[in-house]
């Protein structure tokens, strides 16, 4: 009976998260289609909406979680999220494409900063344990400020390549994309509860905390639309749009989905993703600057990348 409950659960689970990655990748679009029909300028098109599109899922089910009372699902998925967008999106990226990885774009100088910036802050407000509602709105600040550097720095135009290439003449605003919008959206919602439901029953089956769940294999589900647009991107030579692609929604999950949680309730990190997550979020920032330095990225990195995130899955569930 306990087996039986136990793969119910893992089915639900499975189907809810690719129920919510193609959900995200139909709202993200809708969304898009929105914005041009509505002559919005391309900084708030692309920058915006595109990192909400790609981090939907890891927002909805974060949020899903701290609204059922796991005050620990939050911490635990953004930054498991964090971990697998970096380590495994631009790992993967780096090793599925022929191509000499180059980069244009200067991150060190311009993104990487305020990714570190956002780890940071954050690591500071959990000092304590607990995640306020004061340092809610301080993340959410936060974020306002990177929207203004970006758009100062006029990385809107390169942000945008993340979206669609389309025609000059945008399709105006009609009731398929306003239904595509509605529709998308109330399943991204129910989608995220299922999946989060899930993975509080799989924990509490196998006898772990939601959090390690959460960090590990919701985490990487929800990566999947960075991860795919990353690994995408690169085989097409566009590396400058798999790394702006990876940091930007990792700047985003960490200032915005703690900041909404933080006004929602009181967080709380456990000792395990205190002591295992939080260290590791400073070490791969060190880690991108190290291997991005010379703006090129070389398959023995992508593979050191990739061995970082079986470190941190192994030092999480105590298997190192």
């Amino acid at each position: 009976m306990l087996t039986t409950t136990f793969g119910l659960w893992v089915f639900v689970f499975i189907a809810s998260v690719y129920v919510l990655v193609r959900a995200a990748k139909y709202f993200t679009t809708a969304s898009e289609q929105i914005g041009k029909a509505l002559h919005l300028p391309n900084f708030i098109v692309g920058t915006v909406i595109v990192a909400i599109g790609t981090s939907a899922p890891e927002a909805f089910t974060s949020l899903f979680g701290t609204v059922a009372g796991e005050s620990e699902f939050l911490a635990g998925t953004v930054i498991g999220t964090v971990m697998a967008n970096t380590l495994l999106g631009l790992g993967l990226a780096v090793l599925l494409t022929r191509r000499v990885v180059r980069f244009d774009w200067d991150l060190i100088a311009n993104d990487l900063p305020l990714f570190l910036g956002a780890a940071v802050f954050l690591i500071l407000m959990l000092l304590d344990g607990e995640f306020t509602t004061t340092e809610g709105i301080i993340m959410l600040l936060g974020y306002g400020v990177y929207l203004f550097y970006v758009y100062t720095m006029r990385h809107g135009e390169e942000v945008e390549m993340k979206l669609h290439k389309r025609k000059k003449k945008h399709q105006p605003l009609n009731i398929r994309i306003i239904f595509t919008f509605c529709v998308s959206l109330l399943v991204l919602f129910v989608a995220s509860k299922f999946t989060v439901d899930a993975v509080i029953e799989i924990a509490h089956i196998i006898g772990i905390g939601t959090s390690l769940v959460a960090a590990s294999a919701l985490a990487v589900s929800t990566s999947l639309p960075e991860i795919v647009v990353a690994v995408t991107a690169a085989r097409r030579g566009n590396f400058d749009l798999a790394l702006g692609d990876i940091v930007g929604s990792n700047i985003f999950d960490l200032f915005v989905i703690f900041g909404i949680g933080g006004m929602v309730t009181t967080l709380t990190v456990d000792d395990v993703a205190f002591r295992i997550g939080l260290p590791m979020l400073i070490g791969i920032i060190l880690l991108l600057w190290l291997v991005l330095i010379d703006k090129k990225f070389t398959k023995a990195e992508a593979m050191l990348f990739v061995l970082a995130y079986l470190l941190f899955l192994g030092k999480l569930f105590g298997f190192i």
